[in-house]
Order: C-alpha cells, then sequence, then structure tokens
C-alpha cells in the first residue's frame, strides 16, 4: 500500500526504491505493472501483450541521418481527446497514423515527445507520439491563440504539468502515461491509492475458468 502511496503522489521509481529500502528494478516493475493495470480498464486500450510492436519507429536508413521528415517509418497510435463536466476520455483511432496526422494542415504544436493538434472533427484535438524529425516539423507550444486542448483547467495543461515530472518519456511507452493522466483527472479529489488498489485487485485474474 506505500507503493501505491508513493506512486499517487507521483513519486518517481528511484525516490520510491530509497523511501521503501527495495530494489529500483522490483519498483520500476511495480510501477509499470499499476500503468498497465490502468491502461487495461479502457476499451480502447492497445494489445497489451505487445505494447512495443504498436509503438515503434521503423528505421527506413534515413531517420539517422536526419532526412525522415515524413515520418514514414512511425508506427504509434494517435489518440483522440474529447473532455466534458464528466471528464476526459482519450480514445485511439484505428487505421490514423502520424504521417497523416503530420501532413494535414490541422494545426498542430509539439511539447516533449508528444504533437498535439486543434479541433478535429468532433474531437477537441488528438495527441500522440513521434519520432524527433516529425516532432521538428511541428511547432513548439507558444503564447498565440490556445488550442482548445490548451483552455485553462483542461486536461493538457494539467497533463502536461504530471508529465514534467517524469523528466524524459520513452515515446515507445507513452501510451501508458496519457492513459494514466486520464486516470489521474479524472480522479482528482479522490483517495488514489485506494482507487489503484481496486483497480489492480480486479487486474489480477482469479484463477477461476
Amino acid at each position: 500500500m506505500r507503493l501505491l502511496e508513493s506512486f499517487a503522489h507521483m513519486h518517481n521509481a528511484r525516490d520510491t526504491a530509497c523511501e521503501l529500502a527495495i530494489s529500483y528494478n522490483a519498483v520500476h516493475k511495480a510501477m509499470y505493472t499499476i500503468r498497465m493495470a490502468i491502461m487495461a480498464r479502457s476499451f480502447s486500450h492497445l494489445d497489451l501483450s505487445n505494447l512495443e510492436s504498436e509503438c515503434r519507429c521503423e528505421d527506413c536508413g534515413r531517420c539517422k541521418e536526419g532526412g525522415c521528415n515524413d515520418c514514414s517509418g512511425c508506427v504509434f497510435p494517435v489518440y483522440a481527446v474529447n473532455q466534458s463536466s464528466l471528464g476526459v476520455l482519450l480514445t485511439r483511432l484505428g487505421g490514423v497514423t502520424p504521417r497523416e496526422v503530420i501532413g494535414n494542415p490541422l494545426a498542430k504544436r509539439k511539447w516533449s515527445v508528444f504533437i498535439y493538434t486543434d479541433h478535429f472533427q468532433v474531437y477537441d484535438g488528438l495527441i500522440f507520439s513521434c519520432c524527433k524529425n516529425g516532432r521538428n516539423s511541428c511547432p513548439a507550444s507558444s503564447d498565440q491563440e490556445p488550442f482548445s486542448l490548451e483552455r485553462k483547467h483542461g486536461f493538457w495543461p494539467i497533463a502536461r504539468d504530471w508529465l514534467a515530472q517524469y523528466g524524459n518519456i520513452n515515446p515507445l511507452n507513452y501510451p501508458l502515461y496519457l492513459k494514466e493522466c486520464e486516470f489521474r483527472f479524472n480522479h482528482r479529489g479522490e483517495n488514489l491509492a485506494s482507487v489503484l488498489a481496486r483497480l489492480l485487485c480486479r487486474f489480477v485474474p482469479n484463477g477461476e475458468h
């Protein structure tokens, strides 16, 4: 339970390992399991058995040379974001690739390993991760007219503050962190450690057939 409380307060794995006097590897694996449990509760989750095959940048030989500007090799899921008075929902858009979004005239900005957009169809915006060259094709966050996702007290400004506490996020694992932010946003004001404990109990199979 102390580890869940540490996770709820956004302590990183290294600090938690020192605090609880257990190995870093044990804490890292435990926190990964927590994030997988959060991901598994969503009907729009990835294939949890093979997350990294869903999120990859296939080396076309040009990325290392700095010439891959169209993201033709990036295979990352694109999420649509909808926020209402009930909370926020991130839904994976099947069949949509980073390359297609980057090539669309839709207004886009980048932050860390993420690219996000303004309104798209019925959604408040799209968000995904991409390779460095793909991100370099988009402007950084600015003081210009805010996107829908950037509105005050909205999901993205709050999620961005949370994600900044984790430092460098591996693009291969970004869906776990986005879904974690969705979960935290929708359970603000609650005892998150208790919510996580119930969630983990549902995530572990009971052995019945």
